[in-house]
C-alpha cells in the first residue's frame, strides 16, 4: 500500500467496471458517495491534482473572500427577507457561470428523516436533536432533552448513520452532540495499469460539539466544533471545522422564523494522499412559518431553504409537515425538481420517522428513531423560580424572626435590670417588624406601667428615649427608601425631642445632601421644561423643588415665571394645578388598582373625581374597582369561565354563531376581556368566508 503514495491509482466500486488510467484531481472524500460514469457506471477514483483536470470557480486571490463576503449578504438577507430573492438569484448565476461542475461535503444528503422528508429545508426550523446539524442555534429552543438516531441506504452498500442529543438548560442556553458515518466496505483497487490491488474499506465521520443560546431581540445563536476523521484502506486524515447558526423569530409575525447556517466556517483541512484537501463551505438561508388548524389539535409548517455551496451551484428547497393531534405526521419537500416525502408517528415521548428521497441513483430510504425524556424547561424554570421565591422568603423570614428575637431578649435583659426605657425601646422596635406580637403588646404595657411608678420626669424622660429611637430609626427607613422628606422631618423630630443628638443631628446632614442633590435635578428638569414651552410641568417640576426646600428662592422665581408663562400664553393655572393633582391622584389609583389594592385604589381616584367628576378615563376605572370590589365577583368569574367553555365546544364544532352569542355574554360582564373579542372576530371571520364544518 506504501507504494499507491508515489503513483497514481484508481478505486473502483466492487463489482463495477475500473477504467484504468483516468485520474480525477478530488480525492475520494469529496467524490463519494460517487459520481455516475456512462450509464450504470458508478467510479470512485483517488490521484494527483494534475493542471487540466483542475477548474477553479473563482481566481485564487478572491477564494477566500467569497465566503466573508456571501455571510455578509446572508445576514443582511435575515433581517429582510425580500432582499433573499435578489440574493439568491444573483448568486446561482454567478455559480451557473463560474462553476463547471463542483463538489460538496460527503454529509451534506442532511440528516433526520423529518426534515429529509421536507426535503432538507430545516434551517429555520431546527426543533429537535438533530439541530446539532442543521442549525445549532435551535439547540437553545429545545423543551426537552432529546436523541436522534438516524440510517439512510445510499447506493451499492453504502449508508449514513447518524446519532445526535440536545439537551436543554434553565439558565445557559442548550448543549448538542452528534456524530455522522458515512461507510463504503469492499472497494476493489487498482492502478493505472488496472491491476488489482485488493479491497478497500472508506469510512469517514463527524463528532460535532453544539451549544445555542437565546439572545435579546428573538435572536438565537450557535456554534458547532467539528472533529472530521477519514479513512481510506490504509490511509487516514483528520481535521476540525467550525459552524455557525441564527434564528430571528419574527415579533410582529407569529409563526414566522428565519435562520441562518454556516458550515465549514472554516472548513476541515484533510490529507489523505498527496494533497491538503478543505471541507468546502455551505451558505444556508431559511424560513419557515408554522401555525396551528383545528382548534389547536393541528399542526402546519412550511419552510424554505436557499443553499449556497461553495464549490457546488445554487439550490433551494421547500417542503412542509402536518401534524394531526401531535401523533401522526406526513411531509413533502421539493429540491431541483426532485421529490421526498415522509410520514412519522409519534407515542408519548417517541416517534419513529420514514422518508424517501429521489436521487440521481434511485430512491433512498431513510429512518429515524427519536426520544424526548425529562421535565420541560418550561417546568424546569417554574420550578427553579419557585424554589428561589420561597428561598428568597425564607431567608427573609428567618432574618425577620431573627431579629425579633434579638430586641426581644435585649427587652428583657433591659427590664430584669429595672432599665424601663431601653426595655420599651426594644420592644417598640419589635413591633415595628411584627405589629401583632402579642408578647411586645404586653411587655409594652408592663414596662410603661413600671416607668408610670417612678417620678413623672424619669417617665417623660424614658417615654422620650423611646420615641427618639423610634423616631430615629423610622427616619433611616424613609431615607434608605428615598422618602427624603418623611426622612428630614423624623430626624428634625428627633432632634427637637433631644437637641444636639448626634445622630440626629447626622441624619439631618445626611438628607440635606441629598435633597440638595434632587433640588438641583428637579430644577434643571424645569428650566430644560420651561425653555421648551412646557410650563404647566415646569410649574409642577419647580413646586417639587419647594417642597423639598421651602427657603428656595430660585424655586419661588421659577414658580412665578412659570406663572406668568401660564397666563401670557391665556391658560387658567388654577386648572393647570387642578390638573397636576388630578394626574397624580389617578396615577396613585392605577397604582394600586394593579397592585389589587382596590380600596386605595377608590380612595384615590373619589379624590381625583372631586376635581374633574366628568373624566371618562376615571369613570371608567371606577367602574373597574367597583367590579372588582362586588361581592358577587367570583359568581361573576364562575360564570364566565362556563360561558368561555360552551363558546369554544361550539367554535369547534362549527357553529360559529352559538359560539358568538355565549361569547358576547362575556362581554356585557367583561367588556375589556381582549380575549374573548378577538375569539368573536375569528368566529366571525369563518361566518364570512362560509367555513362550516360538517355535521
Amino acid at each position: 500500500m506504501s507504494d499507491l503514495r508515489e503513483k497514481g491509482y484508481a478505486v473502483a466500486r466492487s463489482g463495477l467496471e475500473a477504467w484504468p488510467g483516468r485520474v480525477m484531481s478530488d480525492h475520494c472524500a469529496e467524490t463519494l458517495p460517487g459520481r455516475t460514469t456512462g450509464k450504470n457506471r458508478t467510479q470512485i477514483w483517488i490521484g494527483r491534482t494534475t493542471g487540466k483536470n483542475r477548474t477553479d470557480a473563482w481566481p485564487a486571490i478572491l477564494t477566500d473572500l467569497r465566503p466573508i463576503v456571501v455571510a455578509a449578504a446572508l445576514a443582511l438577507a435575515v433581517l429582510a427577507l425580500p432582499l433573499c430573492v435578489l440574493l439568491f438569484s444573483s448568486a446561482k448565476s454567478v455559480a451557473a457561470s463560474s462553476a463547471s461542475g463542483g463538489t460538496e461535503s460527503v454529509f451534506s444528503l442532511g440528516a433526520g428523516s423529518r426534515a429529509l422528508g421536507m426535503a432538507g429545508a430545516f434551517t429555520a426550523v431546527s426543533d429537535d436533536a438533530t439541530a446539532v446539524y442543521w442549525n445549532p442555534a435551535g439547540l437553545s429552543c429545545l423543551e426537552q432533552t432529546g436523541i436522534t438516531g438516524f440510517h439512510s441506504t445510499l447506493f451499492e452498500g453504502s449508508s449514513l448513520d447518524f446519532f445526535s442529543i440536545g439537551h436543554p438548560t434553565v439558565r445557559f442556553g442548550g448543549l448538542g452532540f452528534a456524530f455522522l458515518r458515512v461507510g463504503t466496505d469492499g472497494i476493489r483497487a487498482y492502478d493505472d495499469r488496472s491491476r488489482s490491488l485488493g479491497t478497500l474499506d472508506f469510512s469517514q465521520s463527524e463528532m460535532i460539539f453544539s451549544y445555542g443560546r437565546k439572545i435579546p431581540f428573538n435572536v438565537n445563536l450557535g456554534a458547532s466544533l467539528k472533529i472530521v476523521s477519514q479513512r481510506m484502506g490504509e490511509l487516514s486524515a483528520d481535521g476540525a471545522g467550525i459552524d455557525f447558526g441564527a434564528f430571528y423569530r419574527v415579533q410582529y409575525i407569529k409563526g414566522l422564523t428565519l435562520g441562518l447556517a454556516l458550515r465549514d466556517m472554516p472548513g476541515a483541512k484533510l490529507k489523505l494522499v498527496d494533497r491538503v484537501e478543505r471541507t468546502p463551505r455551505t451558505v444556508r438561508i431559511g424560513a419557515s412559518y408554522g401555525d396551528s388548524l383545528r382548534g389547536e389539535r393541528d399542526m402546519i409548517r412550511l419552510a424554505l431553504d436557499v443553499s449556497l455551496p461553495e464549490r457546488a451551484n445554487t439550490s433551494v428547497s421547500a417542503g412542509g409537515e402536518y401534524v394531526i393531534n401531535d401523533l401522526v405526521s406526513v411531509r413533502a419537500g421539493l429540491r431541483e425538481g426532485k421529490l421526498s416525502a415522509g410520514a412519522g408517528v409519534r407515542w408519548r415521548n417517541y416517534s419513529f420517522d420514514y422518508s424517501i428521497g429521489n436521487s440521481e441513483l434511485g430512491n433512498l430510504h431513510q429512518f429515524s428513531v427519536s426520544a424526548n425524556f425529562g421535565d420541560p424547561i418550561a417546568l424546569r424554570r417554574q420550578r427553579e423560580e419557585r424554589e428561589r421565591k420561597r428561598e428568597v422568603a425564607r431567608m427573609l423570614e428567618e432574618e425577620k424572626t431573627r431579629r425579633i428575637e434579638t430586641h426581644a431578649q435585649l427587652a428583657k435583659q433591659a427590664f430584669e435590670q429595672n432599665s424601663f426605657a431601653a426595655a420599651l425601646e426594644e420592644w417598640n422596635i419589635v413591633l415595628e417588624y411584627h405589629p401583632e406580637n402579642v408578647q411586645a403588646k404586653e411587655n409594652v404595657k408592663k414596662a410603661k406601667e413600671a416607668l408610670a411608678a417612678r417620678t413623672e420626669e424619669e417617665a417623660k424622660t424614658a417615654d422620650r428615649h423611646a420615641k427618639l429611637h423610634v423616631l430615629l430609626e423610622v427616619g433611616a427607613e424613609h431615607m434608605n427608601q428615598d422618602d427624603l422628606g418623611a426622612a428630614l422631618l423624623r430626624f428634625k423630630q428627633a432632634n427637637d425631642l433631644e437637641p444636639g443628638n448626634a445622630e440626629a443631628a447626622r441624619g439631618i446632614r445626611q438628607t440635606d445632601s441629598l435633597i440638595a442633590v434632587k433640588v438641583a435635578s428637579n430644577a434643571a428638569l424645569a428650566e430644560e421644561l420651561a425653555a421648551s414651552g412646557k410650563y404647566i410641568e415646569a410649574y409642577s417640576a419647580w413646586t417639587k423643588v419647594l417642597l423639598l426646600s421651602p427657603e428656595n428662592e430660585k424655586a419661588r422665581r421659577g414658580i412665578e415665571a412659570s406663572k406668568s408663562a401660564v397666563e401670557t400664553v391665556g391658560r387658567d393655572l388654577a386648572e393647570a394645578r387642578r390638573r397636576i393633582g388630578a394626574l397624580t391622584l389617578y396615577t396613585n389609583a392605577v397604582r394600586a388598582y394593579d397592585r389589587e389594592d382596590y380600596k386605595e385604589a377608590k380612595t384615590q381616584l373619589l379624590e381625583m373625581l372631586k376635581l374633574y367628576p366628568s373624566d371618562q378615563e376615571g369613570l371608567r376605572l371606577a367602574e373597574k374597582i367597583e367590579e372588582r370590589l362586588s361581592p358577587e365577583r367570583p359568581k361573576v368569574e364562575e360564570n364566565v369561565k362556563r360561558l368561555y367553555l360552551e363558546g369554544m365546544n361550539y367554535f369547534n364544532s362549527g357553529e360559529y354563531e352559538k359560539a358568538i352569542e355565549s361569547w358576547k355574554k362575556i362581554l356585557a360582564a367583561d367588556p375589556q376581556n381582549e380575549t374573548v373579542a378577538r375569539n368573536i372576530e375569528k368566529a366571525k371571520a369563518r361566518l364570512s368566508s362560509g367555513e362550516r364544518k360538517e355535521q
